[in-house]
Formats: structure tokens, sequence, C-alpha cells
């Protein structure tokens, strides 16, 4: 057994997965890119059947369909739902922050709800969705929707609102620092409201992520007039929605929300919504970041999901599977998580990117991180049928020590960093990964790795800035999982977070840099504008061979190879496929006909 192994044999009882922390939906991106605009009429009308079973089929580029026939299942009404979370929220703009997902998921309302799993997608502010060719989306709002009570003083809702509030992005963007990148909103031209029920939305160029992506967390509609009486941000406002629930109580210890009193009817109910509203009367949120405590109240019973901060693992799925009044799900994962690279730094020296792909041994970290239950990552997400095969994976990302010390020196890295390598762990999430990848260039290149690790404002602060202190960094995008372009290719886009977190500018100062910058981009406008799934999927795969050979703008670590969770049997309802908590674009928290016996 080699030193590494036993390293993280001692440390085995401080066990963690891979932390889910989400670039966007944890730092920067709140629900980005969609999976597909219906470009065709025909197959926007279809009927799908609803999710059922544990796992996840592989997701394709085809158009999702929208639901028509698919009833909500019956559940108790009344009761209350108790969940955890990390560490209290920063903001609650839906537009701005997309660390907190339970905030948009229940205070606001959206145009839509996409299901991955069966790639079907639920309206839900509207009634009605038409596309008559590939630029133009027209949508009907629904009948009887209001703002709650302490919103613009609870009148209806119209198109207007909803146009203003997608036309805010940009704005939020550049005086805010959003967290909400521009994949997924800057496919929109503009906005058309010919009257108070219809939204016509014009498309800058055909879009095939458009419908899944307007699912996202940050496509809350809000009140316009709360929005310019607070100086263009909802951070520091409790209720300034249509959602299902009210927002009664912030405090650093939790949160709590309340059944809306004007939250309209979903006629016929379908899929996750529920003709009079949601079933649960109650839910509140309780903060602590120690995992023992989480752990111990959910078997006590206190809470009613095991949200862990680092995640639960097989082992941990394994030990909670037959208990009493626990339920255990596993889904297919639909992670990514790569390291990502301060591209000024590093897009000058091919060798030294390649030397530090080489130089990480991608066996070991699904045996010892990811404790066997794993597979290769790539920049098309694991749940995709566009994803390369886990043969072609490995052929591309090979572990060879030797050869990556020999580049690092052709390429003079000690030169380029003369005071080694420096990484920002967040101390709110898993800094397992970020060790091992420490002891792994340390050990096959010679250099020495710091580690620095940030809280979250420190985390988004300097993940974030012109300007970076660190050479690299780990994190992942969760908060749309369900397109290809969002799910992990937004970390290779300039108009993702290579650009946010990497540097990859077109607008870069430095000629090697933009130049990269062109052909990532170029990539990712291709897939983003084909409509033809099957000519999509081969793009897709053929961007991936481009990234991996590149060695950049990130560099994928391995995944696992399933998701896991736990709750207690009190609670019904729960999508078995889409079960993802920390996610409010799909998922437990967008679920209304959840309920608790």
């Amino acid at each position: 057994m080699s030193d590494q192994e036993n390293y993280w044999t001692r440390h085995r009882s401080n066990r963690f997965t891979r932390r889910t922390f989400m670039a966007g939906s944890g730092v920067m991106a709140a629900g980005t890119a969609a999976m597909l605009a219906g470009c065709g009429d025909d197959d926007v009308k279809k009927t799908a059947t609803a999710a059922s079973g544990t796992t996840v089929s592989g997701a394709t580029n085809s158009t999702p369909q929208a639901s028509s026939a698919t009833a909500a299942a019956s559940g108790k009404r009344g009761g209350k739902l108790t969940v955890t979370k990390v560490v209290p929220d920063t903001g609650l703009d839906p537009a701005i922050t997309v660390t907190n997902p339970m905030h948009p998921a229940k205070a606001y309302n959206h145009i839509l709800q996409y299901e991955a799993s069966s790639n079907t997608f639920y309206l839900d502010a509207a009634s009605k969705f038409e596309q008559a060719d590939p630029t133009k989306m027209v949508f009907t709002l629904r009948d009887g929707m209001k703002f709650n009570p302490e919103a613009a003083g609870g009148r209806a809702l119209t198109a207007a609102d909803v146009a203003y509030s997608y036309a805010r992005f940009p704005g939020t963007l550049k005086n805010f620092g959003s967290e909400v990148n521009s994949i997924q909103w800057a496919w929109m031209d503009s906005f058309e409201t010919p009257d108070d029920k219809t939204l016509i939305i014009k498309l800058k160029k055909p879009y095939a992520s458009a419908i899944p992506v307007m699912g996202s967390s940050a496509y809350g509609i809000v009140a316009k007039e709360l929005v310019e009486a607070n100086g263009g941000s909802l951070a520091k406002i409790m209720n300034a929605g249509a959602g299902p629930y009210m927002m009664t109580k912030r405090e650093s210890t939790g949160t709590r929300y309340e059944r809306n009193p004007n939250y309209y009817k979903h006629s016929p109910a379908l899929g996750p919504f529920v003709e009079a509203g949601p079933y649960i009367d109650v839910i509140e949120e309780i903060i602590t970041q120690d995992p023992a405590t989480v752990e111990a109240r959910f078997l006590a019973g206190d809470t009613d999901f095991l949200n862990l901060p680092q995640g639960i693992d097989k082992l941990k799925a394994a030990e909670l599977q037959g208990q009493k009044g626990i339920v255990v799900g596993k889904a297919t994962t639909a992670a990514n998580y790569p390291i990502t690279l301060d591209n000024e730094k590093w897009d000058k020296h091919p060798k030294l990117r390649e030397a530090f792909s080489l130089a990480i041994d991608r066996e070991l970290y699904i045996k010892t991180i990811l404790l066997g239950d794993g597979i290769y990552g790539s920049s098309v997400g694991p749940i995709f049928d566009s994803v390369l095969s886990q043969e072609e994976l490995k052929g591309l990302q090979k572990f060879d020590p030797v050869r990556a010390k020999q580049l690092w020196a052709e390429g003079g890295g000690n030169t380029v960093f003369p005071n080694g390598l420096l990484t920002i762990p967040p101390t709110f999430g898993n800094q397992t990964p970020f060790a091992f990848v420490q002891k792994q260039l340390e050990a096959n290149l010679g250099i020495k790795v710091k580690l620095d690790p940030a809280d979250l404002a420190a985390f988004v602060a300097r993940a974030t800035s012109r300007q970076k202190d660190w050479d690299f960094f780990i994190s992942s995008e969760g908060s749309i999982t369900t397109i290809p372009d969002y799910n992990a290719l937004t970390f290779f886009a300039p108009s993702g977070y290579a650009s946010i977190f990497g540097n990859l500018r077109l607008d870069s100062p430095i000629p090697e840099t933009a130049a990269f910058a062109k052909e990532c981009q170029d990539w990712y406008d291709k897939q983003a504008a084909e409509l033809d799934p099957a000519k999509r999927k081969q793009i897709l795969r053929d961007a991936q061979k481009f990234h991996l050979t590149s060695f950049g703008p990130a560099i994928p670590l391995p995944v696992s190879s399933f998701v896991y969770g736990a709750w207690r049997d009190r609670v019904k309802n729960v999508p078995l496929k889409d079960f993802h908590l920390g996610n409010s674009s799909t998922g437990v928290y967008r679920v209304h006909n959840l309920s608790v016996a």
C-alpha cells in the first residue's frame, strides 16, 4: 500500500465524498443555461411519462416535451418540513444569488419547471407555450396569479412582470456581481407583452437549451416596485414574489417559510404541482455546519432530510439503508467537478497544463476519495448521451508522473510559478479533494502547493475577482444540472465560468488566452445553436476531445457514479429520480406535492 493510500486510510474516520458545492448554485451561476427550447411544434406538444424508479437514464439532446397528462401524486395537506443547511444565505435576490436554493424555489414562482430524468417540462406561471419558429417563444400566463401580500400590495402578476424579471439579468451582473452568468440569459434578445397574459421572447439565434434553462432558480418572477424601491437589488427583501410560500423568519440560526395566502391554483394539477397549492404548511431551515449535529438530528427524527455538508457517499448510504423510519435514495449522478485554472497564467504554457493533468492519478482518486464509486469526468456531464464513454475518457486522461515531471521541467514550471501553486478550499465544504490534488502535484511535479481556505464570502470574491490570487481551484456547478452546456461545459466556455472563474476571456490582453478563448467559445456556440439532436451530440463529443487534448481551460476530476440521499419515511412524494438537495431548478425544493405524514 502506498503512502498516499495510507494517508487516506488514516483519515477515513473523517471521510468526505466530493462536495457538490456548486460554482453556480453556490458561487456564481444560478440556474443559467437550459436544455432545449423546443424548436419543433410537434415535439413540444408530445406527452411524457412521469419519472419513477431510482436511477436516471441518460439524458438526451432532444427537445423537451411539455407534459399534459401526468397528474400530480396526491398527499396529505398540512404539517411542517424541517431541513438543514450549512451557512446563512448571502442574499435573497434570485437574479443575483444562487447559494440559497430554498428561497427562490419557495418565495418565487417561475414560468416552468424542467425535469431532467424524463426530459419533460411542466408549466408553472404559464398555462400555454408555443414556438412557431426557433427564434420566437410565446407564453400565455395562468389566470389568478397575484404577488404575495407583502409584494406590491398583492397585485395581479402580469406578462410585464415576467419580462421585467428577465430583463434584469445584464444589470444585476454588471452592478451587483451576480452569480447568474450570462449563459443563462444571453440568448434572449427582446421581449414583447401585447397584453397582460402574453409574453413573447425573441431569441438572438436558435438556442437548443432554452426551455430547461428557464426552469433555473434565477428565473424567479419579481415585483418591479420592490426592486426599484431597493436600488435594484432584492438581496435583503424577504418577500418580493408570487411563490407558494412567504419567508417569515431570516436569522443566523435559520429561516422559516409559511404558506402564501395569495398563491394561485394549478388546474389541472400536473407533475409536481398541486391544484390548491403545496401540501405542506410550514418549512423550516436549521443552519449548522457540524456534520455530527446534522446527522444526530436526522437520526432522532428532528429533521426530514439528511443534508450533510459533505454529502452522502455510498458507505453512509449503506449504513442508513434499512434503518427504521429512513428512506435512502440513489440516482444517476449529474455531477461535474473540474479543476479550474487561471488561464491568464497557464495559457502560454501548454506543457505545464498537460503536466498538471498527467500528474493526477484519477484511479486513486476514485479509490480513495470516492471510495471506489466513481467515474471519469468530462466537459459534458455524465447524465447526457453525448458524454464520451469511460474508455474514451480514460484514454484522454492518463496518469503518467514521469512524463508530467519531464513536461514541467521542459516548460519551465518552477520559473513560471517560482513560489509553487496556491488554491482556495472552501471552509464550508469538503476540503479533501484539494488535499488530494495538493499531494499529487507535490509528489509528481516536485512543487509546493499551498492550501489557503476561504469562507463563503471570501471564496466567492476570490473566485470571481478579475485578478486571481490563486493558480487553480476546484468547484462544481449544480444549479442547473439539466443541460450539457451548463452542467459542466460552462467551465469551458468564456461566456460562462471559464471567464468568470478562469480568466479565459475573449478580450484578454494576453494573445494566447484570447485565441484559446475564441476556440473554446466557438465550440460552445456551435453546439448551443444546433437543434438537430444527433448533430448536437457529435459536436459535444468533438468538443470534449478538444478540451481534453488541450488540457484546458479546466481539468475534470472524477465524480461519484451515483448521488445518494436520505429522508424520513414520513415524507411522501419525494422525486426519486430528481431528489437532489441544493438545487432549486429541480428536485425536492420545487416539488409542491411533497407531503409529510
